[in-house]
């Protein structure tokens, strides 16, 4: 009996339900939401606040989940409007009309320095 590790299946069930609340919006609201979620997850993993580094790691885990591992469990700390970005940027992801990076200018830099532990200044 092939046995899934629990990674694999929370990664089943994050992705399950948000296709499932996707498919009962309309495409260009997810994709306003996702993209301003997009953004102001950039800030805040940019930020010197505390939660820099969950922000970070869901950005990371949303553009390579295989080389960046993420705790769901970390969303706990956000505050609910950050929670709330979260949500629409995974609803995106899970409905995508072009990659994830694609959605900011110059996006996969952006996403590069993330990775690297690095963000130019705002």
């Amino acid at each position: 009996m092939n046995r899934r590790s629990t990674r694999e299946l929370v990664a089943d069930i994050k992705t399950g339900l948000a296709e499932r609340v996707a498919r009962q919006l309309p495409a260009d609201f997810i994709r306003g939401r996702g993209q301003d979620g997009l953004q102001m997850l950039f800030i805040l993993a940019n930020s010197r606040d505390d939660l820099r580094e969950v922000a970070r790691g869901f950005l990371l885990n949303c553009y390579d989940a295989r080389r960046f591992p993420f705790d769901l469990t970390l969303l706990e700390r956000l505050p609910r409007d950050s929670l709330e970005d979260c949500l629409a940027v995974l609803m995106l992801k899970v409905n995508p009309v072009q990659p994830l990076h694609h959605y900011l200018d110059n996006g996969e830099s952006l996403f590069q320095q993330l990775a690297a532990g690095r963000l130019p200044s705002s």
